[in-house]
């Protein structure tokens, strides 16, 4: 049943283009939002997830959130100053799959170099203990 809502929820925000604010959109959005979450909440512990990767898009969903904005904003901007088109099947396509990749990369970075270093740190200094297990020694250089 999680995978189904999953799933649902992944194509009703890959088939939901309505950016207008009305209800629409609340319903559209948030709608398939609910369903990712409750799908992914429904397997959570399903060994699958628990792969290296899974666990570090989960690390670093908060830096995702933090960053993502400007990751869009940087990349609508290089799109504009190169002339690339906005409009039509394949531009907003691949705009989409720039701006999806651009926050991904801008967010592991970020959880990276800042988010783990500072609560290294913070582990270290303020709590006085060990850093978690899943925090790479690496991050515990400041």
């Amino acid at each position: 049943m999680g995978l189904i809502a999953l799933i649902a929820g992944v194509i009703g925000l890959a088939t939901h283009n309505d950016f207008a604010a009305t209800m629409f959109r609340i319903q559209g959005w948030g709608l398939a939002a609910m369903l990712i979450v409750a799908g992914a909440t429904a397997l959570e512990d399903k060994k699958f997830w628990r792969h290296k990767l899974f666990r570090f898009g989960g690390d670093s969903s908060y830096a995702l959130f933090l960053c993502h904005q400007s990751a869009i904003a940087v990349t609508i901007a290089g799109w504009r100053h190169f002339g690339l088109p906005l409009t039509g099947a394949p531009a907003v396509g691949l705009r989409a799959a720039a701006m999806v990749s651009a926050s991904l990369l801008l967010a592991s970075l970020v959880h990276i170099w800042i988010e783990n270093p500072l609560l290294a740190t913070l582990h270290r200094r303020l709590l006085r203990a060990p850093a978690p297990a899943g925090i790479p020694a690496t991050a515990t250089g400041l």
